[in-house]
């Protein structure tokens, strides 16, 4: 795997060289800039053209957001890992980010280790949501997915090898294990992928595996 370029944006300069120092101790890491705001590292992305950014998001909710649209829409498209505070708000919080754009949300109360895995995860073409914050994203995708005739016209629109990937999406398969399974490159599922999400009008893989999961079997008709 090829070094992955990141960007850190956090308020406290301290904590920021804290977390780019942990990342910068794995071969597969290297942080290439640190931003004290989400409007500053907008300058920092077209400046440095990091592979993902490492946000936190600390009250500025609208700068967040606005950050990780502007990411996952850019051709190609530049992961976010976004790192929720502590508290109640974190259930309500970790939807709206991952339709934001969001490929990855960690919990500020997880070991540093689940950051770095969460960044090479986003940075291989995965998503990554904590445990702790995984129900609620579940639960407010399934809830707000299109009724049945409008996600069954955009499945529609998928190519078979599309339907196939994504058949692999959802049985948990990760993109190096679709790519040998379906015989075909990394760069090919990440290609798919891109298609998959741009028919499906979703912004993650785990939006599209919820859309999936809902359509009763349409995959295979």
């Amino acid at each position: 795997m090829r070094t992955a370029r990141v960007l850190v944006v956090h308020p406290e300069r301290l904590a920021a060289e804290a977390v780019s120092r942990r990342l910068d101790s794995e071969p597969c890491l290297r942080t290439v800039e640190i931003a004290g705001t989400a409007a500053s590292a907008q300058h920092a992305v077209e400046a440095l053209g990091p592979d993902v950014i490492v946000v936190y998001l600390d009250g500025d909710e609208r700068g967040v957001f606005d950050l990780t649209t502007r990411l996952a829409e850019r051709t190609p498209p530049i992961a976010s890992v976004v790192v929720l505070g502590n508290g109640a708000s974190n259930g309500v919080m970790a939807p709206k980010v991952i339709r934001a754009g969001a490929r990855g949300i960690v919990a500020k109360d997880s070991p540093a280790e689940e950051l770095v895995r969460a960044v090479t995860a986003v940075a291989s073409g995965d998503a990554w949501v904590s445990t702790s914050l995984l129900g609620a994203v579940i639960r407010e995708l399934q809830s707000s997915v299109p009724r049945p005739n409008e996600y069954d016209e955009r499945l529609a629109r998928l190519t078979p090898r599309e339907r196939e990937v994504l058949d692999r999406l959802v049985a948990g398969c990760d993109r190096a294990t679709i790519a040998r399974d379906l015989a075909i490159s990394l760069g090919t599922v990440r290609t798919h992928m891109r298609n998959i999400l741009a028919k499906l009008e979703v912004h993650s893989s785990l939006e599209a595996a919820s859309v999936a999961r809902r359509c009763n079997g349409a995959l295979h008709n």
